[in-house]
């Protein structure tokens, strides 16, 4: 193989590991927010739930962690509405952000196995929402409401 050749193929490779390296960070980083946001949810429960002792555990932790307090919070409510999370999580934790705003349990299961499925950026994911595709497709498959297509049926298990 010629210079030319070795230099592409070694640069394709480099992209190749440049972007799994990306997806796996990004599938990891899901994971770490998760186990926060339950490890906080939890203390915060057994605590007795009082707004003032949430507020001052999330401070020290972004105190200490230098994560913004916003995030802090995204992290609990990531664990509260994801009691479950994909068993690869194949959304980034940008997906997840968007899918904290999305209003029921069956309508965010519906967006994570599209957007997984097919492959949507964010931005698509946002459009998607935008346009209220669950009830688009729901009411496409009139009748196969019960089927578990709209419940979340088994599409999701725990990340460990």
């Amino acid at each position: 193989m010629d210079l030319e050749g070795v230099i592409a193929e070694a640069a394709g490779m480099l992209r190749l590991g440049k972007s799994s390296s990306r997806q796996a960070a990004s599938r990891e980083s899901v994971r770490v927010y998760w186990d926060v946001g339950r490890l906080l949810a939890a203390h915060l429960e057994e605590s007795g739930g009082r707004a003032d002792y949430g507020e001052k555990v999330v401070a020290r932790l972004g105190e200490v962690s230098g994560y913004r307090l916003r995030q802090i919070y995204e992290f609990v409510d990531f664990a509260r509405k994801f009691s479950i999370v994909p068993s690869r999580a194949q959304l980034s934790w940008s997906h997840y952000r968007r899918l904290l705003a999305v209003g029921t349990m069956a309508r965010r299961h519906f967006y994570v196995r599209e957007a997984a499925r097919l492959g949507w950026s964010v931005k698509e994911l946002e459009a998607a929402v935008a346009k209220d595709a669950f009830t688009e497709a729901r009411e496409a498959v009139s009748g196969e409401a019960g089927s578990g297509l709209w419940g979340g049926g088994g599409i999701c298990i725990r990340i460990r």
